[in-house]
């Protein structure tokens, strides 16, 4: 069971690549957009590179909720990514 906070930065989570692919889709990632409230220009960046941002609680319950899968199925650690 991997431990989520509200930030995650010292535990270096990244994004699985299959969920990675399916952030490619504009249409989802402007939904996850407007649920954070985060620009859709930085989302987008974000995924380019994978940033560990992309692991803060609010973007992954609105990835979650989005994907219809639960969080811990959504992450790795970056060192087995």
């Amino acid at each position: 069971m991997i431990h989520i906070n509200n930030t995650n930065l010292q535990h270096k989570f990244v994004l699985k690549k299959q969920i990675l692919q399916k952030l490619k889709d504009t249409t989802l990632l402007t939904f996850i957009s407007v649920d954070t409230g985060i620009k859709f220009t930085t989302l987008k960046r974000q995924v380019k590179e994978n940033h560990e941002y992309l692991t803060l609680y609010a973007v992954l319950y609105s990835i979650s909720q989005r994907l219809n899968k639960p969080i811990n199925s959504l992450i790795c650690s970056q060192k087995d990514y």
